[in-house]
Protein backbone atom coordinates (compact mmCIF):
# COMPACT_ATOMS: atom_id res chain seq x y z
CA UNK A 1 0.00 0.00 0.00
CA UNK A 2 3.21 2.40 0.38
CA UNK A 3 2.25 3.21 -3.77
CA UNK A 4 -0.75 4.56 -3.17
CA UNK A 5 0.29 6.61 -0.08
CA UNK A 6 2.63 7.88 -2.01
CA UNK A 7 0.71 8.88 -4.78
CA UNK A 8 -2.17 10.41 -2.56
CA UNK A 9 0.32 12.59 -1.23
CA UNK A 10 2.44 13.78 -4.43
CA UNK A 11 -1.50 14.37 -5.86
CA UNK A 12 -2.56 16.50 -2.63
CA UNK A 13 0.80 18.42 -2.80
CA UNK A 14 1.75 17.50 0.32
CA UNK A 15 5.14 16.52 -1.03
CA UNK A 16 7.61 16.75 -4.00
CA UNK A 17 9.52 13.73 -5.81
CA UNK A 18 12.63 15.91 -4.54
CA UNK A 19 11.38 16.32 -0.82
CA UNK A 20 13.48 14.40 2.07
CA UNK A 21 11.32 12.42 4.53
CA UNK A 22 13.43 11.43 8.26
CA UNK A 23 12.89 8.06 8.93
CA UNK A 24 13.97 8.14 12.28
CA UNK A 25 16.72 5.48 11.84
CA UNK A 26 14.82 2.67 11.80
CA UNK A 27 12.08 3.39 14.61
CA UNK A 28 8.78 5.51 15.27
CA UNK A 29 6.32 5.17 17.87
CA UNK A 30 2.73 6.21 16.55
CA UNK A 31 0.74 6.14 20.08
CA UNK A 32 1.35 2.89 21.96
CA UNK A 33 2.77 0.97 18.82
CA UNK A 34 6.81 1.04 17.20
CA UNK A 35 6.61 1.13 13.88
CA UNK A 36 9.95 -0.29 12.13
CA UNK A 37 12.09 -0.44 9.27
CA UNK A 38 13.87 -3.14 7.64
CA UNK A 39 16.16 -1.44 6.28
CA UNK A 40 16.57 1.51 8.38
CA UNK A 41 17.81 5.01 7.07
CA UNK A 42 18.12 8.90 8.08
CA UNK A 43 16.77 11.49 6.01
CA UNK A 44 15.35 9.87 2.49
CA UNK A 45 14.17 11.74 -0.31
CA UNK A 46 10.65 10.93 -1.21
CA UNK A 47 12.10 9.06 -4.51
CA UNK A 48 13.89 5.91 -2.62
CA UNK A 49 10.73 5.75 -0.23
CA UNK A 50 9.47 2.64 -2.55
CA UNK A 51 13.33 1.52 -3.51
CA UNK A 52 13.84 0.99 0.28
CA UNK A 53 10.01 0.07 1.77
CA UNK A 54 10.41 2.28 4.06
CA UNK A 55 7.38 2.17 6.70
CA UNK A 56 8.32 5.19 8.77
CA UNK A 57 8.13 7.14 5.83
CA UNK A 58 5.44 5.51 4.39
CA UNK A 59 3.17 5.77 7.71
CA UNK A 60 4.50 10.13 7.84
CA UNK A 61 3.09 10.66 4.46
CA UNK A 62 -0.39 8.65 5.74
CA UNK A 63 -0.54 11.19 9.39
CA UNK A 64 0.06 14.14 6.56
CA UNK A 65 -3.15 13.47 4.46
CA UNK A 66 -5.01 12.11 7.97
CA UNK A 67 -7.69 9.68 8.29
CA UNK A 68 -9.95 11.18 5.53
CA UNK A 69 -7.90 11.63 2.94
CA UNK A 70 -5.88 8.76 3.01
CA UNK A 71 -9.26 6.44 2.92
CA UNK A 72 -10.64 8.22 0.11
CA UNK A 73 -7.29 7.77 -1.65
CA UNK A 74 -7.81 4.16 -1.09
CA UNK A 75 -11.30 4.29 -2.60
CA UNK A 76 -10.33 5.59 -5.22
CA UNK A 77 -7.61 2.79 -6.34
CA UNK A 78 -9.97 0.76 -5.57
CA UNK A 79 -9.53 -1.38 -2.24
CA UNK A 80 -12.72 -2.14 0.25
CA UNK A 81 -15.09 -2.68 -2.90
CA UNK A 82 -15.30 -5.19 -5.40
CA UNK A 83 -13.44 -5.10 -8.44
CA UNK A 84 -16.55 -5.54 -11.23
CA UNK A 85 -15.41 -8.60 -13.04
CA UNK A 86 -18.01 -11.02 -13.39
CA UNK A 87 -17.12 -13.76 -10.71
CA UNK A 88 -18.70 -15.00 -8.29
CA UNK A 89 -17.22 -14.85 -5.14
CA UNK A 90 -15.43 -12.37 -5.16
CA UNK A 91 -14.46 -10.60 -2.04
CA UNK A 92 -13.79 -6.90 -1.32
CA UNK A 93 -11.07 -7.33 0.61
CA UNK A 94 -11.26 -5.34 4.28
CA UNK A 95 -10.58 -1.42 4.42
CA UNK A 96 -11.96 0.14 7.97
CA UNK A 97 -15.12 1.60 8.03
CA UNK A 98 -15.06 5.83 7.16
CA UNK A 99 -17.50 5.75 9.50
CA UNK A 100 -16.09 6.91 12.86
CA UNK A 101 -12.64 8.68 12.68
CA UNK A 102 -9.60 6.38 12.60
CA UNK A 103 -6.73 6.77 15.37
CA UNK A 104 -3.53 7.83 14.59
CA UNK A 105 -2.12 4.36 14.59
CA UNK A 106 -4.56 2.89 12.38
CA UNK A 107 -4.08 5.41 9.80
CA UNK A 108 -0.34 5.14 10.18
CA UNK A 109 -0.08 1.19 10.03
CA UNK A 110 -3.13 1.38 6.89
CA UNK A 111 -0.06 3.64 5.26
CA UNK A 112 2.15 0.67 4.82
CA UNK A 113 -0.98 -1.99 4.39
CA UNK A 114 -1.23 -3.25 7.92
CA UNK A 115 -4.61 -3.17 8.96
CA UNK A 116 -6.33 -3.81 5.84
CA UNK A 117 -6.80 -6.53 3.79
CA UNK A 118 -6.61 -6.45 -0.46
CA UNK A 119 -7.19 -9.29 -3.27
CA UNK A 120 -4.75 -9.79 -5.99
CA UNK A 121 -6.77 -8.48 -8.61
CA UNK A 122 -7.44 -5.20 -6.54
CA UNK A 123 -3.54 -4.83 -6.25
CA UNK A 124 -3.58 -5.24 -10.47
CA UNK A 125 -5.89 -2.88 -11.45
CA UNK A 126 -4.54 0.03 -8.70
CA UNK A 127 -0.94 -0.76 -10.17
CA UNK A 128 -2.50 -0.30 -13.77
CA UNK A 129 -4.00 2.85 -13.18
CA UNK A 130 0.04 3.79 -12.52
CA UNK A 131 0.70 2.16 -15.76
CA UNK A 132 -1.87 3.81 -17.54
CA UNK A 133 -0.83 7.26 -16.62
CA UNK A 134 -3.36 7.47 -13.82
CA UNK A 135 -6.56 6.10 -15.21
CA UNK A 136 -8.27 3.08 -13.21
CA UNK A 137 -9.66 0.86 -15.57
CA UNK A 138 -12.96 -1.53 -15.57
CA UNK A 139 -11.77 -5.11 -15.55
CA UNK A 140 -11.96 -7.56 -18.62
CA UNK A 141 -12.45 -11.23 -18.41
CA UNK A 142 -12.94 -12.18 -22.18
CA UNK A 143 -11.99 -9.32 -24.93
CA UNK A 144 -14.13 -11.26 -27.30
CA UNK A 145 -16.92 -13.68 -28.23
CA UNK A 146 -16.98 -15.16 -31.92
CA UNK A 147 -19.05 -17.88 -33.38
CA UNK A 148 -17.19 -20.68 -35.75
CA UNK A 149 -18.13 -18.95 -38.78
CA UNK A 150 -16.04 -16.00 -37.28
CA UNK A 151 -19.15 -13.46 -36.69
CA UNK A 152 -18.73 -11.43 -33.28
CA UNK A 153 -20.82 -12.06 -30.60
CA UNK A 154 -19.56 -9.85 -28.27
CA UNK A 155 -16.52 -7.30 -27.96
CA UNK A 156 -15.78 -5.49 -25.05
CA UNK A 157 -13.65 -2.26 -25.66
CA UNK A 158 -11.75 -0.58 -22.83
CA UNK A 159 -13.49 1.47 -20.18
CA UNK A 160 -11.81 3.91 -17.90
CA UNK A 161 -13.90 3.94 -14.98
CA UNK A 162 -12.03 7.00 -13.46
CA UNK A 163 -8.76 9.44 -12.70
CA UNK A 164 -7.18 8.55 -9.83
CA UNK A 165 -4.65 10.56 -9.95
CA UNK A 166 -2.93 13.00 -12.52
CA UNK A 167 -0.73 11.83 -15.57
CA UNK A 168 2.20 14.06 -13.62
CA UNK A 169 2.08 11.87 -10.98
CA UNK A 170 1.55 8.89 -12.81
CA UNK A 171 4.92 9.12 -14.28
CA UNK A 172 7.09 10.08 -10.92
CA UNK A 173 5.52 6.57 -9.57
CA UNK A 174 6.39 4.64 -12.58
CA UNK A 175 10.16 5.94 -12.22
CA UNK A 176 10.34 5.39 -8.35
CA UNK A 177 8.95 1.97 -8.85
CA UNK A 178 11.46 1.42 -11.45
CA UNK A 179 14.29 2.04 -8.40
CA UNK A 180 13.00 -0.85 -6.62
CA UNK A 181 13.64 -3.26 -9.52
CA UNK A 182 17.30 -1.17 -10.06
CA UNK A 183 20.79 -0.44 -7.75
CA UNK A 184 19.67 -1.16 -4.04
CA UNK A 185 16.11 -1.37 -4.34
CA UNK A 186 14.50 -4.55 -2.70
CA UNK A 187 13.07 -5.48 -6.00
CA UNK A 188 15.84 -6.23 -8.09
CA UNK A 189 15.20 -9.96 -8.39
CA UNK A 190 12.20 -9.06 -10.68
CA UNK A 191 14.59 -7.23 -13.18
CA UNK A 192 14.20 -8.16 -16.59
CA UNK A 193 17.23 -8.59 -18.88
CA UNK A 194 16.89 -5.21 -21.49
CA UNK A 195 13.87 -4.11 -19.90
CA UNK A 196 13.25 -1.37 -17.45
CA UNK A 197 10.42 -3.11 -14.93
CA UNK A 198 8.39 -0.65 -12.37
CA UNK A 199 7.00 -2.68 -9.44
CA UNK A 200 6.55 -3.03 -5.75
CA UNK A 201 7.41 -5.82 -2.87
CA UNK A 202 5.49 -6.33 -0.31
CA UNK A 203 5.83 -8.90 2.50
CA UNK A 204 2.59 -8.88 4.95
CA UNK A 205 2.34 -10.93 7.97
CA UNK A 206 -1.23 -12.94 8.56
CA UNK A 207 -3.13 -12.16 11.62
CA UNK A 208 -4.19 -15.30 13.68
CA UNK A 209 -7.34 -16.32 13.52
CA UNK A 210 -7.55 -17.88 16.96
CA UNK A 211 -5.98 -14.76 19.08
CA UNK A 212 -6.04 -12.10 16.41
CA UNK A 213 -2.60 -10.83 16.52
CA UNK A 214 0.05 -10.49 13.51
CA UNK A 215 1.73 -14.37 13.19
CA UNK A 216 5.75 -14.49 14.20
CA UNK A 217 5.57 -16.84 11.51
CA UNK A 218 3.27 -17.18 8.96
CA UNK A 219 3.75 -14.41 5.92
CA UNK A 220 2.07 -13.47 2.18
CA UNK A 221 5.16 -12.14 -0.22
CA UNK A 222 4.07 -10.68 -3.53
CA UNK A 223 5.51 -8.43 -5.76
CA UNK A 224 3.17 -6.37 -8.55
CA UNK A 225 4.51 -4.53 -11.50
CA UNK A 226 4.38 -3.52 -15.30
CA UNK A 227 6.54 -3.76 -17.53
CA UNK A 228 8.34 -2.10 -20.36
CA UNK A 229 7.97 0.95 -17.64
CA UNK A 230 8.48 3.44 -20.21
CA UNK A 231 5.55 1.75 -22.38
CA UNK A 232 3.45 -0.82 -20.09
CA UNK A 233 2.31 -3.95 -21.73
CA UNK A 234 1.18 -5.73 -18.70
CA UNK A 235 0.69 -5.88 -15.04
CA UNK A 236 1.53 -9.14 -13.11
CA UNK A 237 0.71 -9.55 -9.63
CA UNK A 238 2.58 -12.23 -7.92
CA UNK A 239 1.36 -13.39 -4.32
CA UNK A 240 2.80 -16.53 -2.75
CA UNK A 241 0.88 -17.53 0.73
CA UNK A 242 3.06 -18.82 3.40
CA UNK A 243 6.69 -18.60 2.10
CA UNK A 244 8.97 -21.34 4.11
CA UNK A 245 12.34 -20.54 3.40
CA UNK A 246 12.82 -17.38 2.80
CA UNK A 247 9.18 -15.13 3.33
CA UNK A 248 10.33 -11.35 1.97
CA UNK A 249 8.69 -10.70 -1.45
CA UNK A 250 11.78 -9.39 -2.89
CA UNK A 251 13.26 -12.49 -2.46
CA UNK A 252 10.50 -15.42 -3.17
CA UNK A 253 7.43 -13.26 -5.49
CA UNK A 254 9.96 -10.95 -7.63
CA UNK A 255 11.75 -13.94 -9.54
CA UNK A 256 8.54 -15.49 -9.71
CA UNK A 257 7.12 -12.07 -11.91
CA UNK A 258 11.06 -11.87 -13.74
CA UNK A 259 9.61 -15.32 -15.17
CA UNK A 260 6.44 -14.58 -16.41
CA UNK A 261 7.65 -11.48 -17.88
CA UNK A 262 9.83 -12.76 -19.42
CA UNK A 263 7.66 -15.25 -21.11
CA UNK A 264 5.38 -12.82 -22.05
CA UNK A 265 7.39 -10.53 -23.79
CA UNK A 266 8.89 -13.21 -25.76
CA UNK A 267 5.13 -14.40 -26.53
CA UNK A 268 4.40 -10.20 -27.75
CA UNK A 269 7.17 -10.41 -29.81
CA UNK A 270 8.84 -7.22 -27.53
CA UNK A 271 12.68 -6.97 -28.06
CA UNK A 272 14.87 -6.28 -25.34
CA UNK A 273 15.90 -2.44 -25.30
CA UNK A 274 18.27 -1.40 -28.08
CA UNK A 275 19.11 -5.19 -29.22
CA UNK A 276 18.46 -6.66 -32.71
CA UNK A 277 18.74 -10.20 -34.06
CA UNK A 278 21.97 -10.42 -34.97
CA UNK A 279 23.52 -13.58 -38.02
CA UNK A 280 25.44 -16.63 -35.70
CA UNK A 281 28.33 -16.01 -38.30
CA UNK A 282 28.26 -11.86 -38.18
CA UNK A 283 28.68 -12.24 -34.43
CA UNK A 284 31.76 -14.77 -34.58
CA UNK A 285 33.32 -12.50 -36.80
CA UNK A 286 32.72 -9.34 -34.66
CA UNK A 287 33.58 -10.86 -31.77
CA UNK A 288 37.54 -10.88 -31.31
CA UNK A 289 39.34 -12.62 -29.33
CA UNK A 290 38.19 -16.20 -29.32
CA UNK A 291 36.92 -16.02 -25.84
CA UNK A 292 35.03 -12.93 -26.22
CA UNK A 293 33.37 -15.08 -28.98
CA UNK A 294 32.94 -17.98 -26.30
CA UNK A 295 31.30 -15.40 -23.78
CA UNK A 296 28.86 -13.45 -26.13
CA UNK A 297 27.04 -17.25 -27.22
CA UNK A 298 27.38 -18.81 -23.79
CA UNK A 299 25.77 -15.16 -22.81
CA UNK A 300 23.24 -15.82 -25.33
CA UNK A 301 22.70 -19.75 -24.56
CA UNK A 302 21.96 -18.44 -20.78
CA UNK A 303 19.44 -15.78 -21.88
CA UNK A 304 17.49 -17.31 -24.81
CA UNK A 305 18.27 -21.58 -24.85
CA UNK A 306 19.10 -21.34 -27.90
CA UNK A 307 21.21 -19.85 -30.97
CA UNK A 308 18.99 -19.13 -34.10
CA UNK A 309 20.60 -18.59 -37.39
CA UNK A 310 18.51 -16.48 -39.56
CA UNK A 311 19.08 -16.27 -43.13
CA UNK A 312 18.75 -13.55 -45.64
CA UNK A 313 16.68 -15.33 -48.24
CA UNK A 314 16.68 -14.28 -51.76
CA UNK A 315 13.92 -12.96 -53.61
CA UNK A 316 10.31 -15.01 -53.64
CA UNK A 317 9.07 -16.71 -56.96
CA UNK A 318 5.81 -17.54 -57.42
CA UNK A 319 5.12 -21.15 -55.57
CA UNK A 320 7.79 -20.24 -53.48
CA UNK A 321 7.19 -18.70 -49.40
CA UNK A 322 9.71 -17.54 -47.05
CA UNK A 323 10.04 -18.70 -43.66
CA UNK A 324 9.12 -16.70 -40.79
CA UNK A 325 11.25 -16.28 -37.75
CA UNK A 326 9.43 -17.97 -35.04
CA UNK A 327 12.09 -18.15 -32.70
CA UNK A 328 10.61 -17.52 -28.71
CA UNK A 329 7.34 -18.08 -30.04
CA UNK A 330 4.55 -20.84 -28.70
CA UNK A 331 3.13 -23.95 -30.39
CA UNK A 332 0.01 -22.88 -31.41
CA UNK A 333 0.76 -19.45 -32.51
CA UNK A 334 4.08 -21.13 -35.07
CA UNK A 335 1.83 -24.00 -36.14
CA UNK A 336 -0.86 -21.24 -37.48
CA UNK A 337 1.71 -18.96 -39.00
CA UNK A 338 3.18 -21.49 -40.86
CA UNK A 339 -0.31 -23.30 -41.91
CA UNK A 340 -1.05 -19.68 -43.24
CA UNK A 341 1.84 -19.63 -45.55
CA UNK A 342 0.89 -23.55 -47.07
CA UNK A 343 3.86 -25.09 -44.61
CA UNK A 344 3.91 -28.07 -43.11
CA UNK A 345 4.85 -28.05 -39.35
CA UNK A 346 7.00 -30.71 -37.71
CA UNK A 347 6.99 -31.02 -34.33
CA UNK A 348 9.51 -31.50 -31.68
CA UNK A 349 9.22 -30.81 -27.70
CA UNK A 350 6.93 -28.77 -26.24
CA UNK A 351 7.03 -24.54 -24.82
CA UNK A 352 8.61 -21.91 -27.32
CA UNK A 353 10.46 -22.01 -30.30
CA UNK A 354 14.09 -22.35 -29.65
CA UNK A 355 15.05 -24.09 -33.96
CA UNK A 356 13.67 -24.11 -37.08
CA UNK A 357 15.20 -26.45 -39.92
CA UNK A 358 15.13 -24.55 -42.34
CA UNK A 359 16.19 -21.98 -40.73
CA UNK A 360 14.11 -18.66 -40.30
CA UNK A 361 14.38 -16.76 -43.88
CA UNK A 362 14.69 -19.44 -45.82
CA UNK A 363 13.25 -19.59 -49.24
CA UNK A 364 11.22 -22.67 -49.72
CA UNK A 365 8.57 -24.04 -52.36
CA UNK A 366 4.65 -24.02 -50.82
CA UNK A 367 4.12 -27.43 -49.01
CA UNK A 368 7.69 -28.20 -47.92
CA UNK A 369 7.85 -29.22 -44.53
CA UNK A 370 9.55 -27.07 -41.61
CA UNK A 371 10.83 -28.82 -38.31
CA UNK A 372 10.07 -26.86 -35.34
CA UNK A 373 11.66 -27.91 -32.09
CA UNK A 374 10.36 -26.55 -28.92
CA UNK A 375 11.84 -26.29 -25.07
CA UNK A 376 10.08 -25.07 -22.18
CA UNK A 377 10.13 -21.16 -21.66
CA UNK A 378 12.20 -21.80 -17.60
Amino acid sequence: MKIFTVAAGLESRLLKATEQIFCEKGAMRVDNVMIRDTHPAGWLPVSQILAQSSNICSAKIGLSLGGERLYQAFRDFGFGQKSGAPVPGESAGRLRPRGRPWVQVETASASFGQGISVTNLQMAMATAAIANGGELMEPLLIKKVTTAAGEVVRDSAPRVRRRVVSQRVARHLAEMLVAVTEGHGTGTEAAVAGHRVAGKTATAQKAEPRTGRYSLDNYVASFTGFVPAQDPKVVISVTIDEPRVNHAGGSVAAPVFRNISEYVLRTFGIAPTGTKQVKLKTLARRADPAHTTHALLADARGEFAHIQEVVDGSKVASGEVKIPNLTGKPMRYSMHQLLEKGLKPQVEGSGLVVRQEPPPGSVVKKGAAVQLTFRPAT
